[in-house]
């Protein structure tokens, strides 16, 4: 093959020039031919073999240049109550008209906006073309509207500002697009599946459509404390910058206004910024909100908009537009990153264009050829023919003059060489929603992606006769009058979606549809274990609360339960926690103590129970394994001793609870747990040590079996008798036996601070339980087969020491255990040395341990760890005071925190029930759990709700602040922020002053709230009372009594009264300060 000199083919970035004279030089004083022969191939290989490493970098920069963008993410607040994409869908398939009235709660004069409807309509058919609008004159008087419609937005005046940790009053200064930008910015990234709060730190780009600023043009004076706000919260770039700020993201944050454009162009410079790797994720979108009927009232005047409020795209009755509001974000990845994280993707962008119209005809007048040109830019940039596209999502404002210029434009493009195929269809979402505006543009987007998953393209209202003023035989395109299916190519779906701004800016976007494929985790060898927890989380309790009821309901409805754990397991973690855990709900613990340490406490003999572990096994895969290594280091078949009538035997009990409490604590493991500390009881600490590394799982086993049978093999005739009496009384009593008695008996264990246990020869015992009963101290006999932890062990001690002599001991690599673990003679003393559980609470304790993990076949220690608790903190200057019950019954509060004591078996209870309770129980007590093995399979479900936002309202209303013409009224000014007017009374030396206190006014006013009702703090009736004092020159104010809190609504307002009455005798003023609400009578 031919082969270009180095010089032609590459300027190496190893040699470039320099690289290829040396290599000649080489070749021409090589001594011999061969030689010289040889050095000239390799010269040539490398030359061929960096070329092609140029050539692929090329390729590699323009495929990324070129690569799809795929959306994997989407939310929306529109018109008709529409809060997500499913939303949208239900009301484009479903064919509704979302258009309604005015909206009643943004304070606008509806009376005066409509005083001359009938005049305006009579000009509502000029067209916004030059200065046409401008000569049509009157579209009705200044200040009207000829519409009584439009698409308005529910609730733009509630946010969930502490969420975001935004104060009450910054989030009445912000402009309530901000406030929704923040709140959808938040759903589009839970709806992709992504936890909107761990993308801080990373390039993700905010693109941010925006051409409102009218929250700020209705005030004539701020409301008190907020001049700080006023005018960032109202700036264009805090609308993206804001977003940026919260969420923590890096990557470029732009606010675009190019006006009814502005969305799809903000897409169109995110892909780019997708494209040159300067962003790993991008929100683009836009949001338009009317919090003043200006605009309204603008293109009524300029004859622009329908009477009905009501867009008819394409259509013969087209008679202006129709405006509406609304928020659309767009979550975007490159296709190949979403592909290689797993994301979902609910459609690629092949292509995207923007260009201006320029000189048109008129400023404000579309230019059908600059249409054309940005129509064929964005196919060129996605490599696709006009025939390649099905459907476009037109712009479609139902303007007399702007729809005939798009339809033409549409026409010429995708309207030719499509003779051997079905016609374009064309259609606007705007004939079911009204002009969104600064959205419209993403707003179509949604409705396209929607359509292509769901291969239907939905009907445009209004549109049953096409417009005349259209050549529709022009080219190969119909109107969507009619849903129709998906026209069927044999080829992936695509569709276009169109925008054009007002003042010029079009852009053109290519979409195309994608295999659904969503990723589905693989299903668990085992059954899963049964019910499945279902962990909710929030940043306050009515928010848990909320998500708990909608998760409920959709269990109910049939929703998968493992589905929706896997989408649970995806949003973000709040301290306010709850659980579904079937029928029940594990609710947070109020007070418990922040951080703290977990402690595993392992049960001791005693706990056991036929077949026990047996239900883990089968759910969990660690516990069956667990069983399977502690049968082979043995020589034992566990599963057959669980399942064995001699279970209570100490020889088969005491490894059959090794092996259930290594399994649990495995399972433990697996969900992401590790303790602080560990402890055990009596056998169980040998559990407890393993798991903290000082045995190896087979060394452990090994112990244990020798332990009991050693045990087992000893004599019968001990006994143990628990008894209600304090170490101290326990010492009185075996000092009164003989001495040779003495010798047989000890107290094995201490339980509590008045319950303990004595163990021993069984006469000896019975002279113990005599001497108790004088005292009348409760006692119980316990059933045991021997006298653990008493003299009556000594016999197996030096067989056992020749067990542990074999072992290898490592230093624990977890907190709690005794000092002398590593030493063997500790474990040969531990068979006969007494097991203390209230030193170790009291130990555990001072390691910051609040939460307690029993872990075991039984909860038998709970009540124990909840009565030393108890004990440790009434008595000592400890860290609590125990003043209430534990686990499921309740935590146990001390000192002002609450310690979690949890347990992970019950005897009688569905094993991975109890478990799931426990793991509950530590996750709405602030720990995480990783809940995955607690399900099979399961894929992520486009049902579960994205987050209950808690809303506030915050909105200023139009006369907020003004200052009152109160000397019209013959009263004096007050100076003062809460009072208007002054008046001094006739015929008596009393003056009154007079203002209000609202909380929209006055925000401040929100900070300082009791059991949710907001109060005026005393300092504000003290101000009161001193700003009266002071105009009378009275500045002292020597005595206040507060006969009832000043309460003060959300919403509304309180009227202020305050008295200065006439002098007494000593020179003393009273001052009395009194408030009322709406038509109620005055109140202290």
């Amino acid at each position: 093959m031919p082969i270009s000199t180095p010089a032609d083919s590459t300027r190496s970035a190893t040699g470039g020039r320099s690289e290829e004279s040396h290599a000649q030089r080489d070749a021409g004083s090589t001594a011999g031919p061969a030689g010289g022969d040889e050095r000239l191939r390799a010269y040539l290989r490398r030359a061929l073999t960096e070329l092609q490493q140029s050539q692929l970098r090329l390729r590699e920069v323009e495929d990324a240049a070129q690569e799809p963008i795929a959306i994997v993410g989407m939310a929306c607040r529109l018109p008709g109550g529409v809060d997500s994409p499913a939303g949208l869908w239900d009301v484009v398939a479903g064919g509704v008209d979302a258009v309604s009235g005015f909206p009643v709660d943004r304070g606008w004069d509806l009376d005066g906006l409509f005083a001359a409807a009938a005049a305006a309509a009579e000009d509502a058919a000029v067209a916004v073309a030059g200065d046409a609008a401008a000569e049509a004159g009157a579209g009705g008087p200044a200040g009207s509207t000829a519409a009584r419609s439009g698409g308005f937005l529910q609730d733009v005046a509630g946010f969930d500002a502490d969420l975001f940790g935004i104060s009450p009053r910054e989030a009445l200064a912000m402009d309530p697009q901000h406030r929704l930008l923040l709140e959808v910015s938040w759903e589009v990234l839970e709806r992709a599946g992504l936890d909107p709060r761990a993308l801080r730190g990373e390039p993700v780009g905010v693109f941010t459509g925006l051409m409102f600023h009218d929250y700020s043009h209705h005030v004539e004076r701020l409301p008190t404390g907020l001049e700080g706000y006023f005018g960032i919260g109202n700036s264009g770039s805090a609308a993206s910058g804001r977003v940026s700020y919260v969420f923590g993201f890096e990557g470029p944050a732009l606010t675009v206004d190019t006006a009814c454009s502005s969305s799809l162009v903000a897409l169109h410079l995110a892909a780019r910024s997708l494209r040159s790797g300067e962003s790993s994720l991008a929100l683009a979108g836009g949001a338009a909100v009317m919090t003043t009927p200006e605009v309204l009232v603008d293109f009524s005047r300029q004859g622009a908009l329908a009477t009905d409020g009501r867009c008819k795209a394409y259509a013969d009755g087209a008679d202006g537009t129709g405006l509406s509001e609304g928020v659309a974000i767009l979550l975007l990845e490159r296709l190949s990153d979403a592909r290689r994280h797993g994301h979902r993707v609910l459609a690629v962008v092949r292509g995207s264009a923007v260009n201006q119209d320029g000189a048109s005809n008129g400023f404000t007048a579309p230019n059908g050829p600059s249409q054309e040109r940005v129509i064929r830019a964005a196919l060129a940039s996605a490599g696709l023919t006009a025939a390649d596209v099905d459907v476009v999502e037109g712009h479609g404002t139902g303007t007399r003059l702007g729809d005939p210029i798009e339809a033409q434009a549409v026409l010429a493009t995708y309207g030719q060489g499509r003779e051997n195929g079905p016609p374009l269809l064309l259609g606007s979402v705007k004939s079911n929603l009204g002009h969104t505006q600064a959205a419209a543009g993403a707003a179509g987007v949604i409705k396209m992606v929607e359509a292509l998953r769901h291969g239907i393209v939905p009907k445009t209202l209004h549109a049953a006769r096409p417009s005349a003023q259209v050549d529709w035989s022009a080219g190969a395109v119909e109107v969507v009058a009619e849903q129709v299916p998906w026209p069927a190519t044999g080829r992936p779906r695509r569709a276009a979606v169109s925008s054009f701004g007002i003042s010029g800016t079009n852009a053109h976007v290519i979409l195309e549809a994608v295999p659904d494929e969503a990723t589905v985790q693989p299903p668990s060898p085992l059954p899963a274990p049964a019910p499945v927890p279902l962990p909710v989380s929030a940043n306050s309790s009515a928010a848990v609360q909320a998500q708990v009821e909608a998760v409920q309901a959709l269990v109910a409805e049939g929703v998968a339960a493992a589905d929706l754990g896997v989408s649970l397991d995806l949003r973000s973690r709040f301290a306010h926690r709850a659980v579904v855990l079937g029928e029940d709900v594990v609710l947070p613990r109020p007070g418990l103590a922040d951080g703290g340490r977990t402690a595993w406490v392992f049960t001791g003999q005693g706990s056991q129970w036929r077949e026990m572990g047996l239900g883990l096994a089968a759910a969990f895969p660690e516990v069956a394994e667990t069983f399977d290594a502690v049968g082979a280091a043995t020589g034992t078949d566990l599963p057959a001793l669980l399942a064995s009538a001699g279970i209570d035997g100490t020889g088969l009990a005491q490894l059959g609870i090794f092996a259930v409490q290594v399994g649990l604590a495995r399972v433990l493991d697996r969900a992401g747990l590790r303790p602080g500390a560990v402890w055990g009881h009596s056998v169980g600490l040998i559990a407890a040590a393993q798991v903290a590394g000082v045995f190896s799982l087979a060394d452990a086993a090994r112990l244990v079996a020798a332990r009991g049978a050693l045990m087992a093999a000893l004599p019968a005739g001990g006994g143990m008798l628990s008894a209600a009496v304090d170490v101290p009384e326990a010492r009185e009593v075996l000092a009164l036996l003989p001495e040779r008695a003495r010798a047989l008996v000890s107290v094995a264990v201490v339980n509590g601070p008045r319950s303990l246990v004595f163990s021993g020869d069984a006469v000896a015992l019975r002279e113990v339980e005599s001497l108790l009963a004088d005292r009348a101290a409760r006692t119980r006999w316990l059933r045991v087969s021997h006298a653990f932890h008493s003299p009556l062990m000594d016999p197996m001690l030096d067989a056992f020491a020749g067990v542990v002599a074999g072992l290898t001991i490592a230093a624990p690599v977890l907190a709690g255990l005794p000092e002398r673990v590593t030493d063997p003679d500790f474990w040969v003393r531990h068979v006969r040395d007494q097991v203390d559980l209230p030193a170790a609470v009291r130990e555990l304790s001072g390691l910051g341990v609040t939460r307690w993990v029993e872990v075991g076949p039984d909860a038998v220690l709970r009540p124990l760890v909840e009565q030393n608790l108890d004990h440790l903190h009434s008595t000592d200057a400890g860290p609590a005071h125990l003043d209430g019950p534990a686990h499921l019954d309740g935590p146990a509060h001390l000192g002002g925190h609450t310690h979690l004591v949890t347990s992970t078996m019950r005897r009688g209870t569905p094993e991975t029930a109890t478990i799931a309770a426990a793991l509950a129980d530590l996750w709405v007590g602030g720990q995480d759990v990783d809940w995955s093995s607690f399900r099979a399979g399961g894929t992520r479900t486009d049902r579960l709700p994205t987050y209950p936002f808690q809303h506030e309202r915050y909105w200023i209303q139009p006369a907020a602040g003004g200052p009152a013409n109160v000397a019209a009224a013959g009263l004096d000014a007050a100076g003062h922020p809460l009072l208007g007017a002054a008046l001094d009374l006739a015929g008596a030396p009393h003056e009154v002053l007079t203002g209000r206190a609202a909380v929209p006014e006055q925000p401040w006013l929100a900070d300082h709230a009791v059991a949710g009702v907001v109060l005026a703090p005393g300092a504000v009736l003290v101000e009161l009372a001193l700003h009266a004092g002071a105009r009378a020159g009275y500045p002292d104010l020597l005595d206040l009594a507060i006969d009832n809190p000043l309460a003060l609504p959300r919403a509304g307002e309180r009227r202020l009264q305050v008295h200065l009455g006439e002098a007494d005798g000593s020179g003393r003023r009273p001052v009395s300060v009194y408030s009322r609400g709406g038509q109620d009578g005055a109140e202290g």
